[in-house]
């Protein structure tokens, strides 16, 4: 199997106060995403089928959307940034591409 060298990455600080900020999951490892972006003040939409409890309490306290169900790739219509926070690499891979095509930054956890 061919495998590319890691590519070279670019740390980077952004202005997210009221930007519309997607997280594809809601695992724990996406509940930390979350609230560095529930911190910076971003506009947060949440889309997984499940949530941990702290990301559900943030729902009923209105400080995110969530939307309870997979990935779809119009989601990414009108964002900034997107974070893929799944387990999924085949997932991670489709929204890469798909936020390329939108041209919406993109992180994977």
């Amino acid at each position: 199997m061919n495998r590319q060298p890691p590519a070279k990455v670019f740390p980077l600080f952004l202005k997210l106060e009221n930007r519309p900020c997607l997280v594809v999951g809601a695992s724990v490892i996406a509940e930390g995403k979350i609230a560095g972006l529930l911190e910076a003040e971003a506009k947060v939409q949440v889309v997984a089928p499940e949530a941990t409890p702290q990301v559900e309490s943030w729902a009923e306290a209105g400080r995110l959307d969530w939307n309870r169900r997979g990935f779809q790739p119009s989601d990414l219509e009108g964002m900034f940034l997107v974070v893929a926070a799944t387990s999924s690499t085949p997932l991670h891979e489709q929204i890469f591409a798909e936020a390329q095509h939108q041209r919406v930054l993109c992180n994977t956890a």
